[in-house]
């Protein structure tokens, strides 16, 4: 998994080979990636799973439920980081290796067995660009990590999480679908221009 994603990290990011580059300061490391995320996603799912709710739910909880246990790992990096557990330098690698990682769902943006995966990739790509975690390079047309947004992006993404967990307490299914389908599903240019960088992607819309 690691192995593969690095292929897509040096043909999506500027210059990810080079001393300054992504794959350098940020290589994947996959035990570092399951303490960071894998376990908290898991976590997440044992507690706050959407099947809680599922009777006040119009859509199938899947679609929302892996979109929130990952939100449950970022959620708990930030307040890892706050309770002073864990370093910026460590939680700037961790929200990195989990933004690399996003590559290889992208790859695979067709399937219908990772389309929850790939809804949540889409929110989190959207939120990069937002507070300039990601960018585009000026003359490569490649993307740039900017680590210094990391806490930026980590509060949307926890803002996220805490909305979810409130609609849930108050079983509020459309509110529910209103943050699936209008705040995390629809791809937007930035997205798109992520997309076509990807070789399993180019010349494909949607």
């Amino acid at each position: 998994r690691v192995e593969i994603n690095k292929a897509l990290i040096q043909r999506v990011f500027h210059e990810a080979a080079e001393d300054a580059g992504v794959l350098c300061k940020f290589e994947p490391e996959a035990v570092e990636q399951l303490v960071y995320h894998v376990a908290a996603h898991e976590v997440g799912h044992a507690i706050y799973n959407l099947r809680n709710v599922e009777k006040c739910l119009p859509f199938p909880s899947i679609s929302l439920e892996e979109p929130r246990a990952e939100l449950t790992a970022m959620f708990t990096l930030k307040l890892l980081h706050e309770r002073h557990s864990l370093p910026l330098s460590k939680l700037q690698t961790a929200l990195a290796h989990f933004c690399l990682d996003g590559l290889r769902y992208f790859d695979k943006f067709d399937s219908s067995a990772l389309r929850p995966y790939i809804i949540f990739q889409i929110y989190a790509y959207k939120v990069y660009a937002q507070t300039g975690y990601l960018t585009i390079h000026p003359s490569s047309g490649l993307l740039v990590l900017d680590e210094s947004k990391t806490i930026a992006a980590l509060d949307i993404f926890s803002g996220c999480f805490l909305r979810i967990l409130d609609c849930m307490d108050k079983a509020d299914g459309t509110a529910l679908q209103q943050i699936l389908e209008t705040e995390m599903a629809p791809e937007n240019d930035f997205v798109r221009t992520v997309l076509q960088l990807l070789p399993s992607r180019k010349g494909k819309t949607g």
